[in-house]
């Protein structure tokens, strides 16, 4: 986390600082060189956003000084006429590849901010590479975004800011919320692990985000990449397979559950939750019914051979279980499969069955 925010004071003094009432020239910080890291999906949402922030920036002075005095109000017409004027020119420059105009300098060019970029936050991102080219996008992304709140703002329908305001703050970023709901709900080991391993696969691809930033692309970009998975082969008999859309659930119900909390628990957050309403029978593909078939009831004939192992009928002694005799079994190796034979509980709730939960004095011994 601590990263990221560093990144963004970076790149903010890359993109430069609040505008003045003149047409904004931008000045750039020099940033020592740095190692080179692998960019993140926080990154390139990071550049887009501050890219978009600088260019509503430009303008949030001026427009509000124009009500204070003619001169202003004058000054803010002379800026529209000429950003009228030079829209098309605008345009083109964003949305051509590698645009870069010596002769124009005031036009924007998104390769060269992204060059300052990947320089200045030391990203692995080679001119030649699919990372140099999803930084462009993110920083066009990011000035086309801010020429509609421009638009907005002018046309009365966006509140600006004023300088010096603070900004809303954020509940937390999506490891911080995960943290504080394993803290109150003391889950067993086995899950906290889970939701662990979760987070982990999630800011992989997303960034470890302010939570109220999270959209539901950042979770479907998680399940596509679940799904691209394989499990097993981890031992003797274990099918190499694709993730199951059972498992990749429940993976995403880690997430869920975590951001509900901050919903239910963080006066500033109501949601949505991206998380939820997630339709997995368009982002996983099914399962090979030749590798994973489908889950059946067993047999009576089946149970029938089952039940006639000498765990259940008989064994020569407490340590010779596997063949017949007269010794009856009286531990878990009995009874864990004949409860979930008339009850039907999984092997985890019989794992952690107590004996006070076991009614037999009733009228229908029940557990």
């Amino acid at each position: 986390m601590v990263r990221a925010i560093h990144a963004e004071r970076e790149y903010e003094a890359l993109i430069g600082g609040a505008a003045n009432d003149d047409p904004v020239v931008m000045e750039r910080a020099v940033v020592p060189a740095k190692l080179v890291r692998p960019i993140t999906q926080h990154d390139l949402d990071m550049l887009e956003n501050q890219q978009r922030r600088s260019e509503v920036r430009a303008w949030e002075q001026i427009y509000l000084r124009a009500d204070g005095s003619a001169e202003h109000a004058d000054a803010l017409r002379d800026q529209i006429e000429q950003y009228e004027i030079g829209a098309q020119d605008r345009l083109h420059a964003i949305n051509t590849p590698g645009f870069d105009d010596p002769e124009r300098p005031w036009l924007p060019s998104p390769t060269t901010e992204a060059r300052r970029a990947i320089e200045g936050l030391g990203l692995d991102a080679p001119a030649d590479s699919p990372a140099f080219g999803a930084v462009v996008a993110a920083i066009r992304r990011g000035y086309l975004a801010g020429a509609h709140d421009v638009g907005e703002m002018l046309a009365g329908r966006r509140k600006p800011m004023v300088q010096g305001a603070a900004a809303p703050a954020s509940i937390g970023t999506i490891s911080t919320i995960m943290a504080d709901y394993l803290a109150f709900k003391k889950l067993p080991p086995k899950s906290v692990s889970e939701c662990n391993l979760a987070l982990k696969q999630f800011t992989e691809l997303a960034g470890d985000k302010p939570v109220e930033q999270i959209v539901k692309a950042d979770v479907i970009r998680l399940v596509k990449a679940l799904a691209g998975k394989v499990v097993g082969g981890n031992s003797a008999g274990s099918v190499i397979r694709p993730m199951s859309v059972k498992s990749i659930k429940k993976r995403v119900g880690f997430l869920r559950a975590a951001i509900n909390y901050a919903i239910d628990s963080e006066n500033d957050f109501e949601g949505p939750n991206p998380a939820s309403s997630i339709n997995y029978d368009v982002l996983v593909p099914e399962s090979d019914p030749y590798i994973t078939p489908a889950k059946r009831p067993f047999e009576i004939g089946e149970l029938n051979k089952l039940f006639a192992h000498p765990w259940f009928t008989g064994c020569a002694s407490p340590t010779n279980i596997h063949k017949p005799g007269s010794h009856r079994l009286r531990g878990a190796e009995f009874w864990a499969p004949v409860v979930a034979l008339f009850t039907g509980c999984r092997a985890s709730e019989l794992g952690g069955l107590r004996l006070a939960e076991i009614r037999l004095d009733d009228a229908f011994p029940h557990i």
